[in-house]
């Protein structure tokens, strides 16, 4: 009997900690009164330069850096490394799409002026 008291007494302790951070931390957090969409933006950059490495790491196992067998193993990843087509491709355009995800953040801190003193 006493054990599962304690343990009632431990869930009910448990879950008021947990209220007591998540009300802290997010009900009651300090947020800029424009935010919007555009704080985004810097999440997304962070997001694709994590699937650039994972993707850079996979192309990187199959790929040869020698002037004979470099376009092969550019084939081979593409026509027998299963998906290797789809990882080149999101690896390709990942690129591109880090910089427009750069561009776009930086733009925000200069259409929002934050780097302006108050």
């Amino acid at each position: 009997m006493s054990n599962s008291t304690y343990n009632i007494s431990f869930d009910n302790a448990y879950l008021s900690s947990f209220y007591s951070f998540f009300k802290s931390h997010v009900v009651d957090y300090k947020a800029p009164l424009h935010l919007n969409v555009h704080y985004n933006f810097g999440f997304i950059l962070g997001v694709v330069f994590v699937i650039q490495v994972l993707t850079g790491l996979f192309l990187a196992m199959h790929y040869v850096p020698t002037t004979e067998l470099a376009f092969i193993s550019v084939e081979l990843i593409n026509r027998d490394v299963n998906h290797g087509w789809l990882i080149r491709n999101i690896h390709s355009n990942g690129a591109s799409l880090i910089f427009f995800c750069m561009y776009l953040h930086m733009l925000r801190g200069v259409y929002y002026a934050v780097s302006k003193d108050v």
